[in-house]
Protein backbone atom coordinates (compact mmCIF):
# COMPACT_ATOMS: atom_id res chain seq x y z
CA UNK A 1 0.00 0.00 0.00
CA UNK A 2 2.91 2.03 0.49
CA UNK A 3 3.91 2.20 -2.82
CA UNK A 4 0.26 3.07 -4.47
CA UNK A 5 0.68 6.70 -2.11
CA UNK A 6 4.54 6.89 -3.36
CA UNK A 7 3.07 6.32 -7.03
CA UNK A 8 0.20 8.88 -6.41
CA UNK A 9 3.00 11.20 -4.80
CA UNK A 10 4.90 11.13 -8.30
CA UNK A 11 2.03 11.48 -10.06
CA UNK A 12 1.24 14.27 -8.66
CA UNK A 13 4.54 16.05 -10.53
CA UNK A 14 3.23 14.41 -13.63
CA UNK A 15 -0.27 15.99 -13.49
CA UNK A 16 1.02 19.38 -12.55
CA UNK A 17 3.22 19.35 -15.61
CA UNK A 18 0.24 18.07 -17.63
CA UNK A 19 -1.52 20.73 -16.40
CA UNK A 20 0.78 23.75 -17.30
CA UNK A 21 1.44 21.97 -20.93
CA UNK A 22 -2.32 22.22 -21.44
CA UNK A 23 -3.01 25.58 -20.63
CA UNK A 24 -0.37 26.20 -23.46
CA UNK A 25 -2.00 23.78 -25.75
CA UNK A 26 -5.52 24.69 -25.49
CA UNK A 27 -6.47 22.09 -28.15
CA UNK A 28 -5.32 19.26 -26.08
CA UNK A 29 -7.07 20.87 -22.34
CA UNK A 30 -10.07 18.99 -22.12
CA UNK A 31 -8.78 15.77 -22.86
CA UNK A 32 -5.63 16.18 -20.35
CA UNK A 33 -7.89 17.40 -17.81
CA UNK A 34 -10.46 14.52 -18.09
CA UNK A 35 -7.55 11.70 -18.65
CA UNK A 36 -5.75 13.37 -15.30
CA UNK A 37 -9.50 13.39 -13.44
CA UNK A 38 -9.55 9.53 -14.55
CA UNK A 39 -6.05 8.80 -13.24
CA UNK A 40 -7.07 10.35 -9.76
CA UNK A 41 -10.50 8.77 -9.15
CA UNK A 42 -9.02 5.14 -10.15
CA UNK A 43 -6.03 5.86 -7.46
CA UNK A 44 -8.46 6.81 -4.85
CA UNK A 45 -10.54 3.59 -5.74
CA UNK A 46 -7.32 1.78 -5.64
CA UNK A 47 -6.41 3.03 -2.24
CA UNK A 48 -9.64 2.47 -0.93
CA UNK A 49 -9.82 -1.44 -1.97
CA UNK A 50 -6.40 -1.85 -0.64
CA UNK A 51 -7.41 -0.66 2.61
CA UNK A 52 -10.60 -3.22 2.57
CA UNK A 53 -7.72 -5.83 1.42
CA UNK A 54 -10.19 -6.33 -1.55
CA UNK A 55 -6.47 -6.89 -3.20
CA UNK A 56 -7.69 -8.56 -6.51
CA UNK A 57 -10.13 -5.55 -7.02
CA UNK A 58 -7.59 -3.02 -6.51
CA UNK A 59 -4.75 -4.96 -9.10
CA UNK A 60 -7.73 -4.51 -11.75
CA UNK A 61 -8.18 -1.09 -10.61
CA UNK A 62 -4.42 -0.54 -11.11
CA UNK A 63 -4.20 -1.88 -14.45
CA UNK A 64 -7.20 0.66 -15.30
CA UNK A 65 -4.64 3.43 -14.38
CA UNK A 66 -1.65 2.02 -16.68
CA UNK A 67 -4.23 1.79 -19.51
CA UNK A 68 -4.95 5.40 -19.54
Amino acid sequence: MQDQFKIKDNFKIVQDTLKVLSQRIVDIQSFVMEKISEINENFKKGIDLLEERRSGEASNNQRRIRKI
